[in-house]
C-alpha cells in the first residue's frame, strides 16, 4: 500500500495524470517497438465501479521489459488501441487528470477535474442522476464545447437546486454549462481523487492553465503529446490470470 500511494504522489506531482493501485501489470504490443501497453488492475477500482468492477483495468505505457518506465499515451495510440483492441477488451476509454479554478475572482477555489472520452461514463456503468454526459461531438479534439458534468457531491454542495442542469459555472475564467449531473457516490475510477467535476476531451486546448507548465503542447493530434492514461474494460470472463496466453504479463514488484 505504501508503493500505491508513493506511485499516486508521483503522478500528482510530476504530471496530471489519474493515478491507481497496480496489482498485476498486463503489457499488450500495439505497432510501436518501443512501447509495449500495460494493464494495472487496481484495488481501488472495486469499490467505486459498479458494473462488474473485476473487469476494468487501467491502461499504461512502457518500454519493453522496464517494469517502472511509464509514460501516458497520446490521443492517436488512444484511438488506435481503442479501434483495435482485439481480444482482450470490449471498450477503452481515456482520462486526463487536471486542477482546475472553479468560481470567479476571490469566490474562485482549486478543485480536482477529470477530462475523459464520451465512452469513460458507460464503461463505468453509470448513468447521469439529472441531465446527460457529453458525447462523441463534444470529445472530438478542438471542438471546444464547454459543457461540465457535476459531481453528485458538487452539486448538493452547491444547494442541489432543481436547476442546477443547464446554470453556468465559470472555469479557470471562462463560462461552462452543467449538462449532467454524475450518480451519488460515483467518483470515477479512483477512490483517493474525488473530481468536482468532469470535462470532455474536446475542451482541452482551451483548459491549458491547468495543465502544468507554459512548454506543454495542448494539441491533441500532436503524434508526441503523451498526455492521456486509459482505462478499459475487459471481455466478460477474461481475468489476467486467463489472459496471459494472449498477452506477455510481468507481476509489479
Amino acid at each position: 500500500m505504501r508503493q500505491d500511494f508513493r506511485f499516486a504522489l508521483w503522478q500528482l506531482l510530476k504530471t496530471p495524470g489519474f493515478t491507481t493501485v497496480a496489482v498485476l501489470t498486463l503489457a499488450l504490443a500495439i505497432g510501436v517497438n518501443s512501447a509495449i501497453f500495460a494493464l494495472i488492475n487496481g484495488v481501488l477500482l472495486k469499490p467505486v465501479v459498479p458494473v462488474r468492477p473485476a473487469e476494468v483495468v487501467n491502461v499504461f505505457t512502457a518500454r519493453q521489459n522496464a517494469s517502472h518506465d511509464y509514460r501516458q499515451f497520446s490521443y492517436n495510440e488512444y484511438r488506435d488501441l481503442r479501434e483495435n483492441r482485439g481480444e482482450v477488451f470490449v471498450d477503452v476509454a481515456a482520462l486526463e487528470f487536471a486542477v482546475a479554478g472553479i468560481g470567479h475572482d476571490h469566490e474562485m477555489r482549486r478543485s480536482f477535474a477529470f477530462l475523459t472520452s464520451e465512452n469513460y461514463f458507460p464503461m463505468m456503468g453509470v448513468q447521469a442522476f439529472r441531465g446527460r454526459f457529453y458525447n462523441a461531438e463534444e470529445c472530438k479534439p478542438n471542438a471546444n464545447m464547454a459543457v461540465l458534468v457535476s459531481s453528485y457531491g458538487f452539486w448538493k454542495r452547491n444547494g442541489g437546486r432543481d436547476d442546477f442542469v443547464g446554470s453556468t459555472l465559470h472555469i479557470n475564467g471562462q463560462p461552462y454549462t452543467v449538462i449532467g449531473i454524475a450518480p451519488d457516490g460515483f467518483s470515477g475510477a479512483n477512490a483517493l481523487i474525488a473530481p468536482d467535476i468532469w470535462l470532455p476531451l474536446g475542451i482541452r486546448s482551451q483548459f491549458g492553465s491547468a495543465f502544468g507548465d507554459s512548454e506543454t503542447t495542448h494539441d491533441l493530434l500532436d503524434p508526441k503529446n503523451y498526455t492521456f492514461n486509459l482505462v478499459a474494460r475487459m471481455r466478460s470472463g477474461l481475468t489476467i490470470d486467463s489472459a496471459k496466453p494472449v498477452c506477455w504479463c510481468w507481476r509489479n514488484g
